[in-house]
Parts: C-alpha cells; structure tokens; sequence
C-alpha cells in the first residue's frame, strides 16, 4: 500500500491515496492540511501539480510508529523507513506511474481509541513511460489511531493480491 509517499513531484495518485487511506472527505482532508477545499480539488482531480509543501504536511496524518506491510516485502516499522523505502523505489523505479485507484472501503469499526478499515482496492499501473498498462484488485486493511486533539491518524497499513 503506498500512503503519503516522499519525493518530487508528490503526484495525485499519491495525495489521493493518502486521503483514502484515513478515510477523509476532501473537505476534511483539505481542512487537515490547512488549504482551501477548492485548491484541494484541482491537485485530487489532477488538473495542477500538487506543491512539494503538502507532502510534509500530509505525513505528518502518520503515527511515527505507523507499520506498512505489503505483499512479498518485509514491513516497514516506522515514518521514517517508509519514506525511505519510498525514496529507493522511485530511484530504481523511476518511469512508475500509477494510472488509477479506486477503493472500496466495505467496513470500519471503531474502538477504543483505533479504527479498523478493510475493503478492497482495484488499480492500474504502468512500469516505465510507454509501457503496457497492469491492473490489480487487493484486499487492503487499514488501522488509525486516535490522537490526543481527536484527530486521527494512520498507524498501519497492509494489503495482499491474493484472494
């Protein structure tokens, strides 16, 4: 699962995925990053470039401890190793795109301070500039912890391929 991932540029794919994954509105999402919900619509549909600030704001909806397991991979423990990893990736990686995301949450519960999240999530992707378009549909569960202010945040994030 990629959440808000580092370096430049922070695509929409990415700050879209991001709100996803804490299950905000783009309202809400807009209000946590502290921009208008208008300029928050044109980096979510795609129609400007999103600014390299947003990103460090948009981590900051991270735990520090925030777990990332993904398939094949050893996980990842902690903000800072996910960034990392991320930084690795795009560097041996760097005609990836993803071309489409579309969750679909089936439930959420929320208790004691956590809130579970599991669904589905199908997406396309292609591999280097030019080349064939892939698409896959995983399960995907996701867990936010509450925060001291009440607002939530990511603490761990997994999904799997495989049915």
């Amino acid at each position: 699962m990629v959440l808000c991932t580092s370096g430049a540029p922070l695509t929409t794919f990415t700050l879209r995925q991001c709100r996803y994954a804490l299950a905000l509105s783009q309202s809400s999402f807009a209000a946590q990053l502290g921009i208008p919900l208008g300029t928050y619509r044109t980096w979510d549909s795609g129609r400007r470039p999103v600014r390299p600030d947003i990103l460090t704001r948009a981590n900051e909806l991270w735990t520090d401890d925030i777990v990332r397991l993904q398939q094949g991979q050893e996980a990842e423990v902690g903000k800072q190793a996910i960034l990392a990893a991320e930084e690795r990736r795009r560097a041996a990686h760097p005609g990836f795109r993803v071309v489409s995301y579309v969750p679909e949450i089936k439930d959420v519960t929320v208790t004691d301070g956590r809130a579970f999240e599991w669904g589905y999530f199908t997406a396309s992707f292609v591999e280097s500039p030019g080349g064939e378009e892939k698409r896959i549909r995983a399960k995907v569960l996701r867990v936010l912890k509450k925060q001291a202010d009440g607002s939530w945040k990511g603490a761990l994030g997994m999904w799997n391929t495989s049915e």
